[in-house]
């Protein structure tokens, strides 16, 4: 099973922790196999999820941006597999592509026009009605999974 996450640079809220941790325990119960994780190597959410994923013994692959303002040291170590840094919009792209469910974890809880993450959420919301995700889950600030179903790609 491959799981991908987009989150924000400044990181997650301990609601969206919970929630987090919670979902990735009901996957890991629901499918009787390996998990493989993919995150984009930024400080913040992304950091704070490889962490998390090393910490339940899931394997760690990383997408580095090749700006590297915001690349995290911690999240580049947890790494059992790292690909070339690439553009926000492409090593996004390659996140989704490589997963099989997507989890977002934004700043807001409605959908923005502007942003890393939010752009990877459009992306995977294009994935799963083509087909090539199984699952996309959006937790909110709140710790709330919010309902995409409406939202526009």
């Amino acid at each position: 099973m491959e799981i991908g996450f987009t989150g924000t640079r400044h990181g997650m809220t301990g609601a969206q922790k919970v929630a987090l941790f919670d979902l990735l325990c009901k996957i890991d119960e629901e499918f009787d196999e390996a998990i493989v994780t993919h995150q984009g190597c930024c400080i913040g959410a992304d950091e704070e999820f490889a962490e998390k994923c090393d910490s339940m013994g899931f394997e760690v692959v990383g997408h580095p941006p090749r700006v590297a303002l915001f690349r995290s040291t911690r999240a580049l170590e947890l790494c059992v597999e790292l690909h070339e840094p690439a553009p926000y919009h492409v090593r996004n792209q390659a996140i989704v592509d490589a997963s099989s469910v997507m989890i977002a974890a934004p700043a807001e809880s409605t959908p923005q026009r502007a942003g890393g993450t939010w752009m990877t959420v459009r992306m995977a919301l294009r994935a799963l009605r083509a087909g090539k995700l199984v699952r996309l889950h959006v937790i909110a600030p709140d710790g709330a999974e919010l309902d995409h179903s409406g939202w526009s790609a």
